[in-house]
């Protein structure tokens, strides 16, 4: 045994630590290579944003520069042919400069160079030509004879006896006058650069890159002093280039060795990986034994809870179908229920409601702990309403023991409504009306059933067809016994969750006198035509015919149709060839509301645009809505928004 289980341990060490190391090693490798190229891709997109904004700005220079440049070459303050009292009219040339420098802060200095004069003027006095370019600005000469063959030039330079380094840009302001006489040494602009300025804009992007501007391939500037940037660059440095006007080119080298450094450092993380996985596949093969019993009871436990979360899911489905069908024993309903772990074979049954408050927290924990504590009673929540815990109790207990429990925690502050203990489980649905009933009363602050309509937005929003069966019934109620226009609201509010299109509602009660029952029996055809069409809808349909959509398709839907006379929720679910729940399903987990809420939302803010920017009367308005009624229309919008239209106008 000994020697087959050090066989078995000897397997799992050449199996995890031998056999994977290859894989491993190429995922290595692989993931190198991926990393590295990825990280050249994310470095050359940089460069092509930092190079593009540079270019930008020098363009943006030189355009500006351009124009100063033709206004000296054709002002008459510059020119010996037109203006007699040159070059006597310096002070004007020094004025006209120092204008001209104000509004260019990349620029350091602008110079007026006439050779026939020999002298160099600037905003702060003028210079003799030898003495400025030996001292004051130190460049290359033959970039005036450069300047006057082809109208501008560009080098390096350095200035105020080197102490500050750049580059001058030559212009030449030769005129058609100049052309004509040969004998002319010509006129120039010269514009200085310092570093400084250029070092402002013109900087690399991370360490260790470079950026340079070349004027016809000649390195003018260059960010970082001490590099060639000649032939053999490119075995160092990925390049990156932007050309520009006038022969100018913006260059960034970005180092290869920072694209690697990225590489590097996964290559060296895998690398430790793998030491760490050989060390921990050896501690894993002490241990390999007791890991495969744990996995395996893993598994066991894994299925076990699926197979649990599969019957709370059927229990669930029989505690909504008790309360809406009806139940005699042996039947269908009967045997599911049983086979789902709904006891409803127990001697004492009722139904109990109470809300989700302090008081009742006591209560609630009592029915929760019900199955565990007492094997011959069960408690099953029933997920109807948000703000109202409601549960059905299955009991072996006599009637008594269970009133003289319950009368304890209500003498204890608990406030709940139960419903009649029975022993028939087919009394069950009876036993719930009737306490629902009450409950109503208890909870509700005026007529209009929020709780219900809240329940079963999120029973569409969920696909819970039970249960959105079980809050229908109750609406129905409500619409038989309260007032005219509480049913008539929460009539057209129901059909608008569902999608259905309440015209012929409207007509059934348009132009006469109704109560409460008309308004019922109106409400029932209404929902009759609907049940037939989505019992239409619920055939078994090809999956292939099934096309999905995005969030965005539905919203633009949504925009375009919503004031469509035939709109519903149902239509638009047949024009995206799924059900109303799916739909509703769907665009809740998005949107994070209802579709009809969504619609009421978007009507409300035109209704509100239209109240402001037109004289529409409010019926107007209810028509274009396409609501009923001015009245349906007035209570929607006080819903929301506190007032009525009328008031909303007047308060602007």
């Amino acid at each position: 045994m000994g020697n087959e289980k050090k066989t078995n341990y000897l397997s799992f060490v050449i199996n995890y630590n031998i056999i994977l190391l290859i894989p491993m090693l190429i995922v290595v490798l692989s993931t190198y290579f991926v990393v590295k190229e990825h990280n050249l891709q994310r470095v050359m997109t940089e460069a092509k944003l930092k190079t593009e904004s540079q270019s930008k700005y020098w363009e943006q220079e030189m355009s500006v520069l351009s124009l100063h440049y033709n206004d000296c070459r054709y002002s008459k303050l510059y020119s010996p042919t037109y203006n007699p009292g040159f070059p006597v009219s310096y002070l004007d040339i020094m004025q006209d400069l120092k204008e001209k420098e104000s509004v260019l802060p990349f620029v350091d200095r602008l110079y007026f160079c006439s050779r026939e004069e020999r002298r160099i003027f600037s905003s702060d006095g003028t210079y003799n030509e030898k003495f400025f370019f030996s001292g004051r600005c130190r460049m290359d000469e033959k970039l005036l004879d450069t300047a006057w063959e082809e109208g501008m030039a560009a080098g390096k330079a350095s200035f105020y006896s080197g102490s500050r380094e750049g580059m001058v840009l030559v212009f030449s302001l030769r005129s058609k006058t100049e052309i004509d006489r040969p004998d002319s040494d010509g006129q120039y602009l010269l514009v200085t650069i310092t570093r400084d300025k250029l070092m402002e804009q013109f900087t690399p992007r991370g360490t260790g890159g470079i950026t340079a501007i070349t004027w016809q391939d000649d390195v003018i500037y260059q960010s970082m002093e001490g590099i060639s940037l000649e032939e053999g660059v490119e075995d160092d440095f990925e390049i990156y280039s932007q050309e520009m006007t006038s022969g100018f080119t913006v260059r960034n080298y970005i180092p290869k060795a920072e694209i690697t450094r990225d590489g590097m450092r996964y290559l060296k993380s895998y690398v430790l990986w793998i030491l760490v996985s050989l060390v921990v596949g050896l501690l894993l093969a002490l241990i390999y034994s007791r890991r495969r019993y744990v996995f395996f009871h893993g598994l066991v436990d894994h299925t076990a809870a699926l197979e649990n979360q599969r019957n709370a899911l059927q229990a669930e489905t029989c505690l909504y179908e008790l309360l809406t069908l009806d139940l005699k024993k042996g039947d269908d309903l009967w045997r599911k229920c049983l086979e789902s772990g709904v006891h409803i074979d127990r001697k004492s049954q009722y139904i109990i409601l109470f809300s989700k408050s302090e008081e009742n927290e006591r209560l609630k924990d009592y029915f929760v702990g019900m199955k565990r504590e007492d094997p011959y009673s069960s408690a099953y929540k029933i997920n109807l309403f948000g703000d109202v815990y409601s549960w059905l109790v299955l009991s072996c207990e006599e009637p008594e023991e269970i009133e003289q429990k319950l009368e304890e925690y209500a003498a204890a502050g608990a406030v709940f409504e139960r419903g009649e203990i029975v022993s028939d489980a087919g009394r069950i649905r009876e036993s719930y009306e009737e306490t629902i009933h009450r409950v109503n009363r208890m909870y509700s602050k005026d007529d209009y059933p929020r709780m219900e309509m809240e329940s079963l937005k999120e029973a569409i929003m969920l696909g819970e067809d039970s249960r959105m069966e079980i809050l229908l019934r109750e609406l129905r109620g409500i619409i038989a016994e309260t007032d005219e226009v509480t049913a008539v609201l929460v009539s057209i509010e129901t059909m608008n969750l569902l999608g259905v299109d309440f015209r012929k509602f409207y007509l059934l009660l348009k132009g006469r006198r109704f109560s409460g029952k008309d308004i019922l029996r109106a409400f029932d055809c209404a929902m009759e035509e609907y049940r037939t069409e989505e019992t239409a809808q619920s055939a078994p349909v090809v999956a292939a015919s099934y096309r999905k959509r995005s969030i965005t398709d539905i919203l633009a839907y949504l925009h375009e149709h919503y004031l469509d006379p035939g709109f519903s929720v149902k239509y638009m679910a047949s024009c995206f060839d799924t059900s109303v729940s799916n739909l509703s399903h769907f665009f809740k987990k998005n949107m994070g509301e209802s579709i009809s809420s969504y619609v009421d939302r978007i009507k409300l803010d035109k209704a509100k645009q239209l109240l402001r920017e037109t004289d529409m009367r409010v019926g107007e308005i209810a028509d274009l809505l396409q609501y009923g009624s001015s009245t349906g229309f007035a209570i929607m919008f006080k819903k929301y928004e506190g007032m009525t239209p009328k008031e909303y106008r007047e308060n602007m």
